[in-house]
């Protein structure tokens, strides 16, 4: 059990094969103030678990459950079981969080802010980017790239 203190985000990520986009996504959130990830892998069979394994303050577990069956008890307990205090950022390993200011204010500031106006939670409105033309010519690039 990892005790993050008030200010404190912690990545919470489940995925199955993700290894294209998990060290960017990884990378991207902790520059940004992330302070532990916790990855719930639901069965990769390429080397996600590998990538994860590079980072310090990692959290890895593995869950066989079928995720379209289980998702919300999946995501519960990644959320609850392995972290207590702060705030949790909890995306899929493809999305990353931008948010007005962020190149000013990292995740701690905005958790101390919005502690400070009695705020326990944010929800965030997902903008799906895509290239101009056919998606097929972003084939071959990396997700940092593609981003």
């Amino acid at each position: 059990m990892t005790r993050l203190a008030d200010d404190q985000v912690a990545l919470i990520i489940v995925g199955r094969d993700v290894s294209y986009f998990l060290e960017h996504h990884i990378r991207y959130h902790l520059a940004r103030g992330v302070s532990h990830v916790v990855y719930v892998d639901n069965g990769s069979t390429d080397n996600s678990i590998e990538i994860a394994k590079r980072f310090p303050d990692m959290t890895i577990a593995r869950c066989a459950a079928d995720f379209r069956l289980h998702e919300g008890r999946i995501r519960y307990l990644a959320n609850t079981r392995f972290l207590s205090g702060g705030w949790r950022l909890a995306i899929d390993p493809d999305e990353l969080l931008d948010y007005p200011g962020s190149n000013r204010i990292d995740l701690p500031e905005l958790a101390r802010r919005m502690r400070a106006r009695g705020h326990s939670a944010m929800v965030a409105q997902m903008l799906d980017m895509v290239p101009d033309g056919p998606v097929s010519a972003a084939a071959g690039i990396d997700f940092a790239q593609a981003e």
